[in-house]
């Protein structure tokens, strides 16, 4: 899936909850996440990643200019 989102040029949403995606899993698609010039909505509702996934999530949200709607809810981030 990661490396799709690299090179997707037509997919607008994708929906990933409540599929256990992993700290490592999210880091792959943050990284997808990172040139991908056509996602407008991600859903990771409902899996198993830390704040840490999270953070990658930003760091790659800084890169990409089309992302609008990103759907975390269900996961286990904590305030630390």
């Amino acid at each position: 899936i990661a490396d799709s989102l690299k090179m997707n040029r037509t997919l607008t949403s994708l929906d990933l909850h409540y599929n256990q995606l992993s700290d490592i899993s999210v880091e792959a698609i943050a990284g997808g996440l990172q040139t991908n010039s056509s996602l407008r909505s991600l859903n990771l509702a409902s899996n198993a990643f830390s704040h840490w996934a999270v953070e990658k999530l930003a760091e790659a949200l800084k890169l990409n200019q089309t992302l609008q709607t990103l759907n975390l809810r269900s996961n286990a981030l904590s305030d630390d």
